[in-house]
């Protein structure tokens, strides 16, 4: 947000993506409705909407919007999908939206009673390595909830059998191990485009063959970071205060924040460098930047 700045704090969330998965999640598909037929505060899961406007009071846009294969928080006007949770967020700012289809879905905390037992045993753990483990294990799941369903497959066929995997399959790799074999490693994916061109023959056998193995859930996984993005909502909008940078789950600013905000709990902030100074930093871009640090309560100690 600023290139340079002096005497800055800077605040990371605990357990942020976690957090959020101890909230509603996204469990089975309902139906699709248009816009007009349900007051938004009665809709839980996906909205295909129009953002009208973005109040001017905002020192910092919100939404995020991806154009061109960046990820920009733009003003203006524009149609995207967004969670039901996002949206009434933004409007709880001032954004003015209008919704052009709904995307209903049940809602449950799947994942709620899995979060606190890790993050407790994180929390009170006196061995490293247990804690360790749990944080771990903590940070893993959300990630599953949002795998590509493709993956990779390594095959060994015999060499008369490689036109049929070059006119099936995408091919990754490939290595001749001799004159009789080569090891294949492909997208356990179907090349539509390719069988269709070659006019080779769909087959319920082949889409059962090649039925993806991977488990996810992209509607939890869009809940989980969104829920996070709403959560670092409350950071952006605090007034009398600049913020130099932020991440997913971090803000350097010139202010302390309130003591409300800041604990060991899951989902409040905590402060880093706490024996030391950010006398100055600088901020060119997502994950690039310096900062100059001074130690204020450096401590010796003598055996």
């Amino acid at each position: 947000y600023m290139l340079k700045g002096k005497n800055l704090y800077y605040y990371d969330v605990n357990s942020l993506y976690p957090y959020a998965m101890l909230q509603d999640m996204p469990i089975h598909y309902i139906g699709t409705v248009d816009g007009n037929t349900m007051p938004l505060s009665e809709i839980f899961g996906f909205l295909d909407v129009i953002i009208k406007h973005v109040p001017d009071n905002l020192k910092y846009p919100l939404l995020i919007y991806r154009k061109e294969g960046r990820t920009i928080h733009p003003r203006g006007t524009w149609r995207g999908l967004y969670t039901s949770e996002e949206i009434k967020a933004v409007v709880s700012y001032g954004y003015e939206v209008e919704v052009k289809k709904i995307h209903l879905f049940s809602r449950g905390r799947p994942f709620a009673k899995f979060v606190e037992y890790f993050y407790n045993l994180k929390l009170t753990a006196t061995d490293p390595a247990v804690r360790a483990q749990a944080k771990l294990i903590l940070n893993s799941l959300y990630g599953i909830m949002a795998r590509k369903m493709d993956s990779l497959k390594t095959m060994i066929v015999e060499n008369h059998e490689i036109p049929n995997i070059l006119n099936k399959y995408e091919v990754k790799a490939y290595v001749e191990l001799d004159n009789r074999l080569t090891i294949f490693l492909i997208s356990n994916k179907l090349d539509f485009k390719t069988m269709n061109k070659l006019n080779v023959e769909l087959t319920l056998e082949l889409m059962q063959s090649t039925a993806s193995t991977v488990k996810s859930h992209v509607g939890i996984g869009s809940f989980i970071t969104s829920l996070a993005r709403i959560e670092m909502m409350k950071y952006k909008v605090l007034p009398d205060r600049n913020l130099f940078y932020t991440d997913t789950d971090s803000i350097i600013t010139d202010k302390p924040l309130p003591d409300h905000m800041i604990g060991p709990e899951i989902g409040k902030m905590k402060l880093e460098f706490k024996d030391c100074i950010i006398v100055e930093g600088i901020f060119l871009g997502v994950k690039k930047y310096a900062i100059k640090t001074i130690i204020i309560n450096f401590r010796l100690k003598i055996l």
